[in-house]
């Protein structure tokens, strides 16, 4: 079983590809290579992986150039009527969905999904529709798999399902254990690899 080298350590694609990285040690390996520190956890990994693999910094610091901030729907008021244009989680955004929806509201995957891109054939009414069409189907559908950058997420609810008498300490325990060495940081292989070190 190979262990995961340190953060520092990391000089080709195989010694990054294998093996679970969070967001602070994706930040170290875009900080060491000049490679820019934005956008989501699956944007860093690709980021890093195609620097590793071609040499080519895209999108690095030096280079690229932030674009002009948009104004946010939000920042123009939100009605029903209103057109996603520039769509954000923000605190007037929650306001507004707030006062459709009632103080139970919480942004969801529906929503989240609204946060990149234009969408000016929709407005905020028919988010509101979509929102709680999205809900309902969340109580009749069983509990569904967790964004792969959720990766410590879906391990944490594997673990807690699956084990006898799991306790957070051990749930911890495994979790470093699976993501320090080569392979899929999941439950499944987790117990794959205690049951090999068990014979």
């Amino acid at each position: 079983m190979k262990l995961k080298p340190s953060v520092y350590e990391v000089a080709t694609l195989e010694d990054f590809q294998p093996y679970y990285w969070d967001v602070k040690e994706l930040h170290i390996l875009c900080k060491r290579s000049g490679l820019a520190l934005q956008g989501i956890k699956a944007d860093l990994i690709q980021r890093i992986s195609t620097f590793l693999e071609t040499g080519k910094k895209s999108d690095s610091r030096e280079t690229k150039r932030q674009p002009a901030a948009k104004k946010k729907d939000s920042d123009l008021g939100i009605t029903r009527d209103t057109h996603v244009v520039n769509y954000n989680n923000d605190a007037a955004t929650r306001a507004f969905f707030i006062q459709e929806i009632g103080p139970h509201f919480r942004f969801n995957a529906y929503l989240r999904k609204f946060s990149t891109g234009t969408h000016p054939h929709l407005t905020y009414g028919e988010l509101v529709a979509g929102y709680l069409a999205a809900e309902e189907e969340k109580k009749r559908t069983p509990k569904q798999a967790i964004d792969k950058q959720f990766e410590y997420n879906q391990f944490q609810r594997d673990y807690f399902l699956h084990e006898p008498t799991p306790t957070r300490q051990q749930c911890v325990a495994a979790w470093q254990f699976v993501r320090s060495v080569a392979g899929p940081p999941t439950y499944a292989a987790w117990k794959q690899l205690s049951q090999k070190e068990s014979t």
